[in-house]
């Protein structure tokens, strides 16, 4: 993929821009704020190519009550029928204390069709999108350790194809939600869990 550059650009900045309230994505048509949240982060700089990258990332130290981590995530790109090293891409990354990838931690998508989670967008020729996605990695492994989450957003190599993403991410204690308190003999109750659940362990 493209070299990126790195920069102090800061929030807010051309490819960082914090979002909140209840607008949707002109490409994707989803909130621009994942369900439940109240903010997120604009990683890029929508539907303007032109080489353009950007990178999010936070060290935090790993805590027994909020050893899991969730991230949420929107995606836009163009398809721009290059080589997949050449293709605009969003990628997720983690890393623990010796700057060793943490399996569970790890996304990459690159344009073109036929993606799995991802949808034609109305904005534009062979442009795709993917909703909002919940991703939870069990850092438990990790207690006391510090630990990298890094967002990467760019466009083509050539500079004429975008991509561009939404995130937002949280650490909360593992619960399992009932629709009721109560039940009575004879009757069922639903239990929802953590979707996307992935447990990864230190090496």
């Amino acid at each position: 993929h493209p070299v990126i550059n790195a920069g102090c650009g800061g929030i807010p900045s051309a490819h960082h821009t914090i979002m909140t309230g209840a607008g949707l994505d002109l490409c994707g048509n989803f909130p621009v704020v994942a369900p439940g949240g109240s903010f997120s982060v604009k990683l890029g700089d929508g539907q303007t190519a032109g080489n353009g990258a950007a990178t999010l990332e936070q060290t935090f130290i790993v805590q027994q009550q909020t050893a899991n981590f969730t991230y949420k995530y929107a995606v836009v790109v163009e398809d721009a029928t290059h080589l997949p090293n050449e293709q605009p891409f969003f990628k997720v990354e983690m890393y623990d204390q010796n700057n060793q990838m943490i399996n569970c931690g790890q996304y990459l998508v690159v344009g073109g069709p036929n993606i799995p989670g991802f949808f034609v967008a109305a904005c534009g020729f062979q442009t795709y999108y993917r909703p909002w996605t919940t991703v939870n990695v069990d850092l438990s492994g990790f207690v006391g350790q510090p630990v990298t989450i890094r967002f990467i957003v760019g466009d083509c190599c050539y500079g004429g194809h975008y991509a561009y993403a939404y995130v937002d991410a949280s650490c909360v204690p593992n619960i399992i939600q009932t629709q009721n308190d109560t039940i009575c003999a004879g009757e069922s109750v639903t239990l929802t869990g953590i979707k996307n659940a992935c447990s990864s362990r230190a090496p």
